[in-house]
């Protein structure tokens, strides 16, 4: 992408001795990419974008990259980025990559609508069911609902669980390391339920992807819509200014406030470590400018602490919304396998639709978790 050649551009300026040659990719080349450092071909490569969660940890596991520790402690990092956000990009405490930019997710509304309909924001659960019943007499359906993008449903399993068990449960059960077949889960599907039974949603938008079902809701057929921000980036220019965001509301009051926050870090090879200037292109990935510019570049947010975006307000109020969350997790699909993910990402679908009932999703979540997580988990 054209930002990377700008940045490269600009160390080079800092650094007339150096020469950066970019390797661009896609998504499918970058996991093949992610797989060959696994198995130690590094194919020469000094610094790598990567994904927070599964794909980081994998990097980690295989020895090719280095541990920035010395590096972190040198520059103070501490400082520079919380303490969750140092969390996710560490093995026991130490340090593997540079968290580059994040996002948020959370639930998007059209403020001149809400003044119209008289509805309010809902912090609580019971809030949001009752919002809920409230919003189907304006609204052809109070809740998003895309079920031709699977994916997108991960994101109430999400917020369901992170809100009920909080995040070391909902990792250790993406991770395979806890059962489905418990209270805790059975308890994320009864809630779930409760917006099913109260209309939150309408399956004649099954057939629909993300972005179609989209157009729903700058009508205002669709009350809210559970997001992270990068739909802004198609969102009318003319309805930018009326959109407002709120968190996913609290079930459990004494649960401490986790996110979704899927970040980009960056990498460095092991072989990597003494060659001239690669520590210093670290550092100036790090630095405000650098992160300011590839934020308001792409529309994310810095996951530096002093970062601020004056041009972007949904930006600054998804900086304000993470900085002050008591830890992220990263997705769905960033903290399990791609097998698990998708299977998982079927059942919601078909839960969604009413197709299937709480023991039946659960028994076959377990299903798959003794397929494909349970056999890494005994390794």
């Amino acid at each position: 992408m054209e930002f990377y050649h700008i940045l490269a551009a600009r160390f080079e300026n800092q650094y007339p001795q150096t020469k950066i040659r970019i390797k661009s990719q896609t998504m499918e080349s970058h996991k093949r990419r992610v797989e060959a450092f696994y198995h130690g071909d590094t194919q020469e490569i000094d610094v790598m974008l990567a994904f927070a969660g599964t794909q980081l940890n994998t990097l980690i596991a295989s020895g090719h990259i280095a541990s920035l520790e010395a590096l972190w402690n040198e520059n103070d990092f501490d400082v520079v980025f919380s303490d969750s956000t140092k969390q996710i990009i560490s093995d026991q405490g130490e340090p593997f990559a540079l968290p580059v930019g994040y996002y948020q997710w959370g639930f998007y509304y059209r403020k001149s609508l809400f003044e119209q309909w008289n509805l309010s924001v809902p912090q609580t659960w019971q809030e949001l069911l009752e919002f809920t019943k409230d919003a189907k007499e304006f609204a052809d359906a109070p809740l998003n609902f895309s079920g031709a993008s699977q994916w997108t449903t991960l994101a109430w399993f999400d917020y369901i669980a992170l809100r009920l068990m909080g995040r070391e449960h909902y990792l250790a059960l993406l991770n395979g390391q806890r059962s489905f077949l418990s209270p805790e889960v059975e308890s994320i599907f009864s809630h779930w339920q409760e917006l099913i039974e109260a209309g939150g949603f309408d399956n004649t938008q099954v057939s629909l992807t993300w972005q179609e079902a989209l157009p729903f809701f700058y009508r205002g057929k669709t009350a809210i819509t559970l997001q992270g921000n990068f739909f802004l980036a198609d969102a009318p220019e003319g309805i930018l200014d009326d959109i407002g965001f709120f968190p996913f509301p609290n079930i459990n009051p004494r649960m401490p406030r986790y996110e979704i926050a899927p970040t980009d870090v960056a990498v460095m090879s092991k072989s990597a470590v003494n060659k001239p200037f690669v520590r210093e292109f670290i550092e100036f990935l790090s630095a405000y400018e650098t992160q300011a510019f590839f934020s308001d570049y792409v529309d994310i947010i810095s996951p530096r602490n002093d970062y601020l975006s004056p041009n972007n307000r949904l930006l600054q109020v998804g900086a304000e919304h993470l900085k002050s969350s008591d830890g992220i997790v990263q997705f769905f699909d960033r903290e399990t396998t791609v097998e698990f993910t998708q299977e998982a990402a079927q059942l919601f679908v078909e839960f969604m639709q009413g197709k299937l009932d709480i023991d039946t999703v659960v028994s076959e979540l377990e299903g798959a978790r003794e397929k494909y997580l349970l056999p890494k988990v005994l390794q």
